[in-house]
């Protein structure tokens, strides 16, 4: 089973959590024994974040 989320823009933190969660899938698997799915990203700008369009969809 997987948990998954939304996130709340993909500025500094948003796309901060992105990065984490993404880099670190292992290892949370090991210790929480889920895996974690991103599955959309709330923006104000889609043009301004295409480059994360290939990561997550976008939303607005």
């Amino acid at each position: 089973m997987a948990i998954k989320i939304v996130l709340l823009g993909l500025e500094t933190v948003g796309s901060g959590v992105l990065k984490i969660i993404k880099n670190n899938q292992k290892k949370i698997k090991q210790t929480s024994g889920e895996e974690i799915v991103i599955k959309k990203a709330l923006v104000c700008n889609l043009k301004k974040h295409q480059n994360m369009a290939k990561e997550v969809e976008l939303t607005t």
